[in-house]
């Protein structure tokens, strides 16, 4: 479906897009309101893959665990808290925290 672009007043035109940027939230087009969680979910990965790194093997498994809650979680889960998530994307963040410790089989 191809829709027309809006003209501001000053002659600007906006663009429609499939998602939008806000407080580094990405909404996304739909029928109702919706968020995605894919790009938070980069961001975990990052940010636990950076921090395993760092601290590597030899590190207990509650400083691992206390990097991941204190450091990777908040990332995960900004602004989600406003949000009202369907099950998929809950899902979505669920399988992200899990799969990354699965990975890594001594932190269980």
């Amino acid at each position: 479906m191809y829709c027309v672009n809006i003209t501001t007043e000053n002659g600007c035109q906006l663009q429609w897009v499939y998602e939008i940027r806000y407080l580094d939230i990405f909404i996304v087009c739909s029928t109702k309101f919706k968020c995605s969680v894919n790009h938070v979910k980069r961001l975990f990965y990052r940010a636990a893959n950076g921090i395993f790194g760092n601290i590597g093997r030899p590190a207990s498994e509650e400083v691992i665990v206390h990097f991941l809650l204190h450091k990777c979680m908040p990332i995960l889960l900004y602004g989600f808290e406003v949000c009202a998530l369907d099950i998929r994307p809950l899902q979505a963040l669920n399988f992200t925290v899990n799969h990354f410790l699965y990975l890594r089989p001594h932190v269980m």
